[in-house]
């Protein structure tokens, strides 16, 4: 009787996988989660616990003296961890730094499942069976990159130094971020509206054009998400992108693409 209810198991939990290789195999080939697998990440969770704790004993913690508030260390940064969203801020207004980039961040990796929803090579991770793996791929690089540009390359008056550079305290920084419409020259006495056309445009462009003419182009998986997924996916890119793009125009001195009376981008 056992065996029965355990083969209408194996044929239910097939049936709902469908073609997935983690179910299509007998039973008999398989081993329990427990105690198998749970005694293997206890054994490595006591072995990571071991290494930090031999860490924190070999090594100090770079601890500096009792805060001063005459003194002003040069430069002032947050722990490591959040020395990535320090670096963002240095691209961004504060609220679209601190709460719209990693917000959308994390609803956009919350919603990779959803927009490949098949079932195929169902625990399996890489770019063969899962196509849109390379999102959370470069998101988490990415945001692992800007901890360590804002930890080791940015010195004082966060300047950038390469990392075989000296900091040098006396280094003349730029005396002017310049926006887009002052890089075209367009006059600032005209109304914001006008002189943000081409910001704006560009905005379009990156946002709604491009997505448009590669949505023609692009083949495989990617045809068969509805609407509102090809938006989503489309939202996530080049959002991932435009971050790019905004730390490459850095580089150049210009700040803004966009500025309007309530934000700028």
């Amino acid at each position: 009787m056992n065996e029965n209810i355990d083969e209408k198991r194996f044929g239910l939990m097939a049936e709902v996988a469908g073609e997935s290789n983690l179910t299509a195999k007998n039973p008999d080939d398989c081993v329990p989660t427990w105690p198998n697998l749970v005694y293997r990440e206890l054994i490595c969770m006591i072995l990571v616990m071991s290494l930090l704790l031999l860490l924190s004993l070999l090594f100090r913690a770079p601890l500096e003296g009792m805060a001063n508030p005459a003194v002003t260390p040069n430069p002032a940064k947050a722990p490591w961890y959040f020395v990535g969203l320090q670096e963002i801020l240095h691209y961004f207004d504060p609220w679209i730094a601190g709460v719209i980039i990693p917000g959308a961040t994390m609803l956009g990796l919350m919603c990779i499942p959803y927009i490949d929803p098949n079932r195929k090579g169902t625990g399996e991770y890489n770019l063969k069976v899962r196509p849109y793996a390379w999102m959370f791929v470069f998101a988490y690089a990415m945001w692992f990159a800007l901890i360590f540009v804002g930890r080791f390359m940015r010195g004082p008056s966060w300047l950038l130094y390469w990392p075989w550079e000296a900091w040098d305290i006396h280094r003349v920084a730029a005396a002017h971020d310049i926006n887009l419409s002052e890089l075209l020259r367009i006059p600032s006495t005209i109304p914001w509206v006008l002189r943000e056309i081409p910001g704006m445009a560009l905005l379009l462009l990156h946002f709604v054009g491009i997505p448009l003419i590669m949505n023609k182009r692009m083949k495989g998986p990617y045809q068969s998400l509805g609407i509102i997924r090809k938006i989503i996916f489309w939202a996530m890119v080049m959002g991932m992108f435009f971050v790019t793009l905004k730390i490459f125009l850095r580089q150049f001195n210009i700040e803004y693409l966009l500025i309007t009376p309530w934000f700028s981008i």
